[in-house]
C-alpha cells in the first residue's frame, strides 16, 4: 500500500487520501482473506504430506506469503501508475481469480476422496489394517484448546507478528522521518525484505526436516534471535543505504523462517492431522490480534513524541522502537518452548 502512494505523489492531497483509503481497504480484504484461506490450504497439506516431509513442502507453500506481499509491490503499482489507482483493484481481482482456479481445478480435499488410502497408510506411519480413528473431530479439537504448548506458540507468533508489521506498517515513515529518505527509495528498502523471505520459507521446512530432524523450535530461536538483531540493525545503524538494505536482507530471511514455523508449522506438528484447523485457528487469531495491538501501541507511541517546529511535524521512534524490539525478543525466548513432544 505505501509503495503505491509513491506513484501518486503529485496528484494533491486530496487524491493521496483517497488512494489511501482506497488501498486500506483492499489490504483489510486481502488480509482477511489470507487469514481463512490459509487454515484449510494447510490442513490439506497436512492430509497429503509425510510427516517426515511435512517441513519441506510447508516451507514451498509459506513462501506464498512474502511472494504476494512482493509482487503486490510491484504488480499493483505498476498497474496504478499507468492507468490510475482504480485499475488496482481490477488487477488485484484478476489475481483472486486466478488463484481461485487454480484450487478448483487442482486441489483435492483427500487421498481417500481420490481413491487412495489415508496417508498414513501410504507413507508407512501406520500398517494398512491398524485403525487410523484417533477419536473424534470435536474431541480431537477441544484437546488442542486445552493444550498450552499451542497458546504459547500463538503468543509468540504474535509477537513476531508486532515485528514483522512494525517494519511493513511503518518503516517507510521511519526512514523518512528518523534517516530522511525520500518515499520511493524507503519503499524500496522496505520491499527488500518482502523479497528475501521467500528464500527463508522456502529453505526453512526442508533445512529443519534434513538437518534438524523436525526439532524446528531450535532454527525457530535462532532465526528470532537474528530477527531481532536485524532490526536493532535496522533502527540504530544510522542512515547508510548499504546497512540499511543489508538490515532488511537479514529480516526479511528471519521472518520468512519464523513465519512458516510460528504462523503454522509447529502448531500442527503437536496435535493430531485431524484437529490442525482448530491449532491454525488459534495461532492466526492470536497472530492478527498481535499485529492490530501494534498498530494501535505503535501509533499510540510514536503521536506521543511529535513535535511540531514552524508548522513542521516531527516524530520521535524511540519508545516505539524498544516496543518493538522487546516483542522480537519474547517472541524467540517463547517459541524454545516449544517441541513436536509438546502434545505428548
Amino acid at each position: 500500500m505505501v509503495g503505491v502512494l509513491g506513484f501518486a505523489g503529485g496528484a494533491g492531497l486530496a487524491g493521496n487520501m483517497t488512494l489511501f483509503v482506497a488501498f486500506a481497504v483492499m489490504w483489510g480484504v486481502n488480509g482477511w482473506a489470507q487469514s481463512m484461506g490459509a487454515p484449510p490450504a494447510i490442513i490439506a497439506l497436512s492430509r497429503w504430506y509425510p510427516l517426515s516431509k511435512r517441513g519441506t513442502y510447508y516451507g514451498f507453500f509459506s513462501a506464498s506469503h512474502n511472494l504476494g506481499e512482493f509482487l503486490s509491490f510491484l504488480f499493483v503499482g505498476a498497474v496504478v501508475g499507468i492507468f490510475g489507482w482504480q485499475w488496482g483493484f481490477v488487477g488485484s481481482s484478476v489475481a483472486g481469480v486466478l488463484g481461485v482456479a487454480v484450487i478448483v481445478f487442482l486441489l483435492h480435499d483427500t487421498p481417500e476422496s481420490k481413491g487412495l488410502p489415508p496417508i498414513e497408510v501410504l507413507t508407512g506411519e501406520e500398517s494398512p489394517g491398524q485403525s487410523h480413528d484417533h477419536g473424534s473431530t470435536s474431541d480431537l479439537q477441544r484437546s488442542v484448546i486445552r493444550n498450552p504448548f499451542v497458546w504459547v506458540l500463538a503468543l509468540s507468533s504474535a509477537f513476531m507478528y508486532v515485528s514483522r508489521y512494525a517494519v511493513n506498517g511503518w518503516g517507510v515513515l521511519f526512514l523518512q522521518e528518523v534517516k530522511g529518505y525520500s518515499l520511493a527509495l524507503a519503499t524500496q528498502v522496505i520491499s527488500v525484505n518482502a523479497l528475501l523471505g521467500i528464500v527463508g520459507t522456502v529453505f526453512s521446512g526442508w533445512l529443519s526436516d534434513t538437518l534438524f530432524h523436525g526439532r524446528r523450535n531450535v532454527l525457530a530461536f535462532g532465526f528470532g534471535v537474528l530477527n531481532t538483531v536485524a532490526l536493532c540493525l535496522f533502527l540504530y545503524s544510522g542512515d547508510g543505504i548499504l546497512v540499511n538494505m543489508l538490515s532488511m536482507v537479514l529480516f526479511g530471511m528471519a521472518i520468512g523462517v519464523l513465519i512458516c514455523f510460528l504462523g503454522g508449522l509447529m502448531a500442527i506438528d503437536i496435535v493430531p492431522r485431524e484437529a490442525t484447523g482448530a491449532a491454525l485457528g488459534i495461532v492466526g487469531m492470536a497472530s492478527y490480534i498481535g499485529a492490530g495491538l501494534q498498530d494501535i501501541v505503535s501509533g499510540w507511541l510514536i503521536n506521543e513524541g511529535k513535535t511540531v517546529v514552524d508548522g513542521v511535524a516531527r516524530y520521535d521512534f524511540e519508545a516505539a522502537a524498544l516496543f518493538w524490539i522487546a516483542a522480537s525478543a519474547l517472541s524467540f525466548i517463547l517459541a524454545l518452548c516449544v517441541s513436536k513432544r509438546s502434545h505428548a
